[in-house]
């Protein structure tokens, strides 16, 4: 099954809004009234669509998927997968091509100290029901914020499920000092991630565009907002934090969860430090923690990108004049701001996050990747990826000690990781 994401057209209206009247059954209307409502100033609204020989009357869309309790998305949809191709691609000749996936992207914004800022909301997400599983919504959201990014906006916000979105590089919107936009959203739910453009400053309350509340697609209600509180049982401080890996699983939940682990115990090894800190050395080796940063930064970059597709690094690194040195990361690093060093490798870290999500889904751990001309596996990747992990988080617990002392296996219960 293949698949092309394109942005929506006026023609595609009835089919999105029949797609999202199955997806969403008894709230169904209500959602298209919400569609209805924004699409006069939306920002992007990008289709997935399947090339077909002509349709029979009424298959243009079909029952989606069931979005749970506090979300405006599909939880149970795999990460991407598919034939991706650029915004705007037709259908082939002499197809007719189906909608079987929409998302939607509408201008809010933070009511920071400072000032109003422009962010996103990613709302409504509807994918039909046979394409569940596939990664057509994954996909869809991938999209979406990419085109987010080429608009420049510091961040994109959505009321979703964590176990899926979290997948896909979203965090809870507490992480950077963002309130939902009322009461009614479950903390847990109000998820978003950050571009390049956001700044610490920018924290303070979401708010939704007039759209949201005139068709009361705000958060729940009771009695399933009272339902949804009451079955919550996850408390930050749990027995099993969000870095331990999982006890019993698959093979890529086992090596993925082992990845994480270093990942977050290396980030709170590295955590809130200043540059003359970031910038401390250890006997006689020049290797710093600034220097891990950026390096770790850049190979989540190679790795999840030239290395399994063949995707170029792009930026940030295009701009930063990489003289092509192997040890360039490392003495580039001293030089730049702490800001700069925590938000490239925090920002590789999702991406890489949501490159592996989508190639698990679309192939699993035996499918060949694009460096070694088709020779190495996925999984081959991931090891690499630990292996790297697991050399320089050791240099970190040795670099953080002599800094102030910091030692530990892993992070304490109450931090928060920034991804």
């Amino acid at each position: 099954m293949s698949w092309l994401v394109r942005a929506a057209q006026d023609g595609d209206d009835p089919h999105i809004d029949a797609l999202h009247r199955a997806a969403f059954e008894a709230e169904g209307p209500q959602i298209v009234a919400l569609l209805d409502a924004l699409r006069p100033a939306r920002r992007a609204s990008l289709v997935a669509v399947t090339a077909t020989s002509p349709a029979a009357p009424g298959t243009d869309a079909s029952a989606g998927t069931e979005a749970p309790a506090g979300t405006k998305a599909p939880a149970g949809t795999k990460a991407p997968a598919g034939t991706k191709a650029p915004a705007g691609t037709k259908a082939l000749a002499g197809a007719t091509e189906r909608v079987i996936g929409h998302v939607h992207l509408s201008r809010a914004w933070v009511d920071a100290r400072p000032a109003l800022v422009e962010v996103l909301v990613l709302a409504p997400l509807a994918v039909a029901a046979e394409h569940r599983l596939l990664g057509v919504g994954a996909e869809l959201v991938a999209a979406a914020l990419e085109q987010a990014r080429s608009l420049g906006v510091p961040a994109v916000f959505l009321e979703g499920d964590p176990g899926y979105y979290g997948r896909l590089g979203f965090v809870a919107a507490a992480t950077h000092g963002v309130d939902p936009p009322s009461t009614r959203v479950p903390a847990a739910a109000a998820q978003m991630v950050v571009t390049g453009a956001w700044e610490t400053w920018m924290a303070g309350r979401l708010v939704y565009p007039e759209a949201f509340w005139a068709t009361d697609t705000v958060g729940l209600r009771d009695p399933l907002l009272a339902e949804f509180e009451a079955s919550s049982v996850a408390p930050v401080s749990g027995p099993d934090p969000i870095w331990e890996p999982p006890l019993a699983g698959t093979e890529a939940q086992a090596l993925l969860g082992a990845l994480d682990r270093l990942r977050y115990t290396f980030r709170w090894k590295a955590d809130g430090l200043d540059a003359p800190a970031l910038a401390t050395t250890v006997g006689a080796s020049t290797m710093t923690l600034a220097g891990l940063l950026k390096h770790l930064a850049a190979v989540e970059d190679f790795t999840t990108g030239w290395k399994l597709s063949g995707e170029p690094l792009g930026e940030p690194w295009s701009g930063w004049g990489w003289d092509g040195s192997t040890d360039w990361d490392f003495t580039s690093a001293t030089g730049d701001a702490p800001e700069l060093l925590y938000s490239t490798y925090d920002d590789a870290v999702r991406r890489g996050r949501a490159r592996l999500a989508a190639a698990l889904a679309n192939g699993g751990l035996e499918q060949r990747v694009h460096v070694g001309d088709g020779a190495a596996t996925l999984r081959r990747l991931v090891c690499d990826l630990i292996e790297e992990y697991g050399r320089h988080t050791g240099h970190a617990d040795l670099l953080r000690e002599a800094v102030d002392g910091r030692v530990g296996e892993d992070p304490p219960p109450d931090w928060s990781p920034p991804f």
